[in-house]
């Protein structure tokens, strides 16, 4: 009985390890412009799917000689038109950068901001001062009843 559990064994592992070549080799064979039937019959299906600004992204990881690969394909109208590694939004479009940007205006906004009450609290104290010298008895306004 062990001898057929090492042999079981031994089949599996060269079957696992023939999987992961062809996995390289289907990967490398993919071009754009495949449709998601011809993707999925080369290299089956993806670990992740998202969908972002019209695009419908594949995520696929596999593992050859013991490294990990992560690969995306993004797809237009059923058709491929990224293959390759993870891809990454050009510098001005990525998050830190404009959440910087906007950090740096926001500043400039609440400066601004105190600036502007900073001259308002000075005008009011100012007027304030002027009606308490010009009024030295205030009175209350007479209203009329409300009919």
């Amino acid at each position: 009985m062990g001898k057929f559990s090492l042999l079981i064994a031994v089949i599996s592992i060269t079957t696992l390890l023939g999987c992961q070549t062809n996995m390289v080799q289907a990967f490398s064979s993919l071009k754009p412009g495949m449709d998601k039937d011809q993707v999925l019959e080369a290299i089956g299906g993806p670990r992740a799917v998202t969908r972002f600004h019209g695009k419908d992204r594949w995520f696929i990881v596999y593992y050859h000689d013991q490294n990990r690969f992560e690969k995306e394909i993004h797809f237009q109208d059923g058709k491929a038109v990224y293959i390759g590694d993870p891809y990454e939004a050009p510098p001005e479009k990525q998050a830190a950068y404009i959440d910087k940007l906007n950090e740096s205006q926001d500043i400039r906004t609440f400066q601004e901001l105190v600036r502007s009450r900073s001259s308002s609290d000075q005008e009011e104290a100012t007027l304030e001062l002027k009606v308490r010298k010009n009024d030295k008895i205030r009175t209350v306004p007479q209203f009329e009843p409300v009919k």
